[in-house]
């Protein structure tokens, strides 16, 4: 009974590595296109600056960039793992859900940006979070194999998630 407990503990410790890698891929992704605002903003000098149709111009700043990256990874993850539990090709759905919606964001700097410089530079950060994300997060997300959702949930040897004890 012992090495039950031990085997559900490692267990227990390989999803918290992946939980931990995902949202370390997520950080990263917005690490990088912080690193593009970086080198756009103070080092070209390129303000970067959009307008939606009649409204005012508006910055794009740091904390605008860090926090779109993050909530697009973080809504990215979700669907992932929803996915990878509900289909057997969930990670396969996933790419081409990614790719799609990749492709209705570029209209975003491309329409809004005020100058070819800024939506280049929106772009490619667009495309650096793209890029961490979708060949990372199916990696490090949801069941190895179809089907396995229910073992990850419960204790080996059970089907209902109870908790065995050793005898004593």
């Amino acid at each position: 009974m012992e090495t039950t407990l031990i085997q559900h503990r490692r267990k227990s410790i390989i999803l918290c590595s992946r939980a931990t890698r995902s949202a370390g891929f997520i950080i990263l992704a917005a690490a990088g296109a912080l690193a593009v605002w970086a080198i756009a903003v103070p080092v070209l000098g390129a303000p970067l600056t959009v307008s939606f149709g009649p409204t005012p111009i508006q910055v794009v700043t740091p904390a605008a960039v860090a926090a779109t990256a993050a909530g697009a990874g973080l809504v990215g993850w979700g669907l992932l793992a929803t996915l990878t539990r509900t289909f057997r090709n969930g990670r396969t759905l996933w790419k081409a859900t990614a790719m799609a919606v990749l492709l209705l964001s570029l209209a975003g700097p491309l329409t809004a940006g005020t100058t070819v410089g800024v939506k280049a530079a929106l772009a490619l950060m667009h495309l650096v979070v793209a890029a961490v994300l979708v060949t990372s997060l199916p990696r490090w997300t949801g069941p190895r194999e179809p089907g396995k959702a229910a073992e990850h949930a419960s204790w080996p040897g059970t089907s209902s998630g109870a908790v065995r004890h050793p005898a004593g």
